[in-house]
């Protein structure tokens, strides 16, 4: 097919510009990686909420390693892996007769689970290609970084408490995971974000535990008081600062390093 053909057809364009390996790829990893989680969260809880949950993280992670370890820019590669993965899990379900949630979704709830597969998958191909650190610093503030480490911080606190739940539900300090998880997500994006970030992982850090406050309350139905939330927010911001701060440092040491080795 010619160049010309190409411009006059922007599908085919489309297709001829996707790597359709890392969608190959992509979709058997995330299939793997969403089949597990959600079997593990449906045999072990028993609120709906939590394997939707789980699952639409494990969608998230399954864009991030996809976007951050493709060669050049994957996040339509991440769209196709987010269409493919809902609707290959729909039909072996069908094709096995296996018991699932997914056996009792509507012709509509089936398309939003597609639509949201998408959207997810695509939201973390794209946090991958910007943990690889190529964006340039913008002038004011750094909104996609607030972003990256409010997803990332909300995700490992989430899986933090839930693999621990699995053998320790009665003794989880879920104040601490979470502040470690917020900490955590700060030192990433400071670490791999250019410029300076500390004040965009305080602020992640508050929209965390907002995050985890409203799953919290509407998904698990468990009421916190007011002046709980509010010094959550602050601690949340505290350590997304501190663990931006951190990140930073440790950014700043490697590139006194290699100026060295260079010079």
């Amino acid at each position: 097919m010619t160049e010309q053909n190409l411009k006059n057809n922007p599908i085919k364009n489309l297709l001829s510009n996707i790597e359709w390996f890392w969608v190959v790829a992509g979709s058997i990893v995330g299939l793997i990686l969403i089949s597990m989680l959600v079997l593990i969260s449906s045999a072990k809880f028993h609120n709906a909420v939590i394997p939707y949950l789980i699952g639409g993280l494990a969608y998230i992670i399954t864009g991030m390693i996809l976007g951050h370890y493709s060669p050049g820019h994957t996040i339509k590669e991440a769209a196709c892996v987010g269409l493919v993965i809902p609707m290959a899990g729909i039909v072996l379900i069908k094709l096995t007769d296996a018991q699932s949630q997914l056996t009792e979704l509507t012709g509509f709830q089936a398309a939003l689970l597609i639509i949201g597969g998408i959207l997810l998958t695509q939201l973390g191909g794209w946090i991958g290609e910007e943990m690889e650190g190529l964006n340039k610093p913008t002038k004011y503030i750094q909104w996609h970084w607030i972003i990256v480490a409010t997803v990332v911080g909300f995700m490992v606190n989430c899986f933090i408490l839930f693999f621990i739940s699995l053998f320790f539900y009665k003794l989880i300090p879920i104040t601490l995971f979470l502040a470690l998880s917020v900490a955590a997500s700060g030192l990433i994006a400071g670490y791999k974000s250019p410029g300076n970030t500390e004040l965009e992982c305080g602020i992640a850090g508050a929209v965390t535990v907002l995050l985890n406050y409203l799953f919290l309350r509407f998904g698990l139905d468990i009421v916190i008081p007011l002046w709980v939330i509010l010094i959550a927010l602050i601690g949340g911001a505290i350590f997304g600062l501190f663990g931006g701060w951190v990140g930073e440092r440790i950014q700043q040491k490697e590139e006194l390093k290699r100026k060295e080795l260079e010079g």
